[in-house]
Formats: structure tokens, sequence, C-alpha cells
């Protein structure tokens, strides 16, 4: 990840608020953000103070690590083993 190009690091959990799915973004330096998505427009906190690129470079990462479509209901395990 990269912000004002400095490589971070970063550990995303999940978690509920109220009645929102949030993903909540902690760097290495203990700052944390969090963001939701909204119809396909990620958003933060008012208090949350990401430019635009970092966001959307975040949400883009989630979208590929969280919202993957895997089928696994066809597979059993047998197919593990040939």
């Amino acid at each position: 990840m990269q912000t004002n190009g400095v490589v971070r690091l970063m550990f995303i959990t999940t978690n509920v608020y109220k009645t929102w799915k949030v993903w909540r973004v902690s760097f290495e330096d203990k700052t944390e953000v969090m963001l939701y998505k909204l119809a396909d427009e990620w958003m933060q906190r008012n208090e949350d103070h990401l430019d635009d690129y970092t966001l959307k470079t975040i949400g883009k990462c989630i979208n590929t690590f969280f919202f993957k479509k895997r089928n696994y209901s066809r597979l059993n395990r047998y197919d593990f083993y040939n």
C-alpha cells in the first residue's frame, strides 16, 4: 500500500456497526480508518482523512480479497487427493 510514495503495511478486519458492514483498516503506525461500501462506491468516516486514490486502492484490495465468489459446494474431500 502506498500513501505519499511510502509503502505501508495494513491489517484489514470486518465488523458490523449498527446495521452496516464496515472494514477497519489498521496501519503499522497504529492509525485506523473505517470504510464502508455504498453501492459501488467506497466511503470513509468523517474523522478519517484518506485521499481519494488511497481510498479507492484499499477498496479495490477489499473487493479482490473479500468479495471473490468461490464455489466449493461441488468439491468433496476426494478432489484434494487427485
